[in-house]
Formats: structure tokens, C-alpha cells, sequence
């Protein structure tokens, strides 16, 4: 079983188009290219 754990933590996303990142960003467009940002969370256990 594992233990609970609540983690807090900034969300981190990234262009693709220019590989730019950005924390917490207010809207999903790239603030140097124009491009979508993604959201590249932590990996989950599988």
C-alpha cells in the first residue's frame, strides 16, 4: 500500500515549438514565440 502523500508544486509547461518553459503561466501561449505551451507534469508510477 502506499502512503498519502500531498505534494504542492508549480506546474511546469513547455513549447514545443521554440522548447521555451514556463511555470504557472496565466494563459497556454508561449510567451516568446507565440506557440501552444503543454503541460508536462511530473511522471506517474505505472
Amino acid at each position: 500500500m502506499r502512503p498519502k502523500i500531498d505534494v504542492r508544486s508549480e506546474s511546469m509547461y513547455e513549447c514545443f515549438e521554440c522548447m521555451g518553459r514556463t511555470t504557472d503561466p496565466d494563459v497556454r501561449i508561449c510567451p516568446d514565440c507565440g506557440g501552444e505551451l503543454r503541460h508536462i507534469g511530473r511522471p506517474r508510477d505505472v
